[in-house]
């Protein structure tokens, strides 16, 4: 198997990404880690392993961040009306663990990840209003992904305006704020 043109295109602009922070002056050279993961993905396509994207939003390529938990496909025929935000924890407390939202993402049976993020990015119009009050933002624990600093990432996403979402990442080990939302199918 062969690379295509976009992906070389992708692994090129990686590759000479990485070849320029190391010449820049006074630039810092990427840590090993990341360097060792654009080797491998080197290595890779060489062999003709390409790795085919998973996401819309793939960052194992564009980012090189290892995937650790695709986590499940956006369930086939759910759709935003026939979904639900819940507040995972009790008021009162202000931080919680990534482990305390994993177990009540598990005991509230909300087992979506990043598909389903994209799902709803795609359906953005279909989305109530009542979703995304005052900085609350949802989070999606089935995928995770190890970002270049080396800690443990889950995607989430905010609606900060009207018809502009932010996506970023969630770090368990930094813990969670009241504001996360989690997703659940309706009854």
């Amino acid at each position: 198997m062969s690379l295509s043109d976009e992906e070389y295109g992708l692994l090129a602009r990686r590759y000479t990404g990485f070849l320029q922070r190391l010449n820049q002056r006074g630039g810092r050279p990427p840590d090993w880690e990341s360097l060792q993961a654009a080797l491998n993905l080197v290595e890779l396509a060489l062999r003709g392993d390409f790795p085919r994207p998973r996401f819309r939003n793939d960052r194992l390529i564009e980012e090189m961040c290892e995937l650790l938990n695709e986590g499940p496909p956006h369930p086939e025929g759910l759709t935003v009306s026939q979904l639900a935000l819940v507040a995972p924890f009790e008021e009162g407390k202000t931080n919680y663990s990534g482990e305390e939202l994993v177990e009540r993402a598990v005991s509230l049976n909300s087992r979506f990840g990043q598909h389903t993020a994209e799902y709803l990015e795609e359906h953005a119009q279909e989305i109530p209003e009542e979703w995304f009050p005052e900085g609350e933002y949802i989070v999606f624990p089935e995928t995770t992904w190890r970002v270049q600093s080396g800690k443990v990432a889950m995607p989430f996403v905010r609606q900060i305006r009207e018809q502009f979402w932010e996506k970023g990442d969630a770090f368990p080990e930094l813990g969670f704020t009241p504001k996360v939302r989690l997703l659940v199918a309706r009854s």
